[in-house]
């Protein structure tokens, strides 16, 4: 979670992290696959996912992860 698996501290603090988990940054209620401060999810996949994209013309990029699986990809 946040970690880049070679033993350097994680990127991502777990304060953080928690943070942008949060589905309450927008004034509406919901469930876990609401917006939380730029990362969203959703339930297209067999398990629960995270992530967010986006891009300008010509360049794209995207991230998304799975904590029930713990992994992820960019």
């Amino acid at each position: 979670r946040g970690e880049l698996g070679d033993g350097r501290p994680p990127i991502v603090g777990a304060a953080g992290l928690a943070r942008i988990e949060r589905c309450a940054t927008l004034p509406y209620r919901g469930n876990d696959i609401d917006y939380g401060l730029g990362n969203y999810g959703d339930v297209i996949h067999p398990v629960r996912s995270r992530g967010h994209d986006g891009g300008l013309p010509g360049f794209w990029s995207s991230y998304r992860y799975f904590p029930e699986l713990g992994v992820g990809y960019v």
